[in-house]
C-alpha cells in the first residue's frame, strides 16, 4: 500500500526482533508500575511479570527447556523456518488461539515476505560494496 502511495520502505524491519518474552531482562513498564514481558502485551496477565514496586518473581513465561520441548515437532522436521521464528510469537499465539502455550507457526508468512526480504538485503549489500570500492 505504501510503495502504491509513492512512500518509501524500510523493509530492514521484515522480520521481528529477538522476542522479549521469554527474556529475563527485558521488560514493558506500564504506568502503573506494573511489568510484562513483552512490548505488545499491555495489560495482558500472561505477560506479568510483577511491579516495580514489589519483590521480584519468576519470569511469567515458560523457560527455555520447556519452550524447546513445545517446538519438538519444528525439530524433528527440521523447519527451516525455526531459526527465524523461534516457533512464532507467544503474543500472536495468545490473540490466535487464547493460550500462550504452544507454536503458532508463520511459515506461510515468511514464505510471503522471503523474496521482499533479500532483494532488499542484496541491494543493501550492492550499495555498501559500491561504496566500499570508492574507498579503495
Amino acid at each position: 500500500e505504501a510503495a502504491s502511495r509513492g512512500l518509501s520502505l524500510d523493509t530492514s524491519a521484515v522480520f521481528n526482533t529477538p522476542c522479549m518474552a521469554f527474556g529475563t531482562s527485558s521488560y514493558l513498564i506500564e504506568p502503573d508500575g506494573n511489568l510484562r514481558s513483552c512490548i505488545s502485551a499491555f495489560g495482558i496477565k500472561e505477560f506479568s511479570v510483577g511491579n516495580v514496586g514489589g519483590p521480584p518473581r519468576d519470569h511469567a513465561l515458560p523457560p527455555a527447556a520447556r519452550r524447546a520441548a513445545e517446538l519438538e515437532d519444528c525439530v524433528e522436521k527440521e523447519c527451516p523456518y525455526l531459526p527465524i521464528c523461534g516457533g512464532g510469537c507467544p503474543y500472536e499465539t495468545l490473540m490466535n488461539t487464547g493460550t500462550v502455550e504452544g507454536r503458532l507457526c508463520r511459515k506461510s508468512y515468511f514464505e510471503t515476505v522471503l523474496p521482499f526480504f533479500v532483494r532488499h538485503q542484496w541491494s543493501q549489500s550492492k550499495y555498501r560494496l559500491f561504496l566500499q570500492s570508492d574507498e579503495a
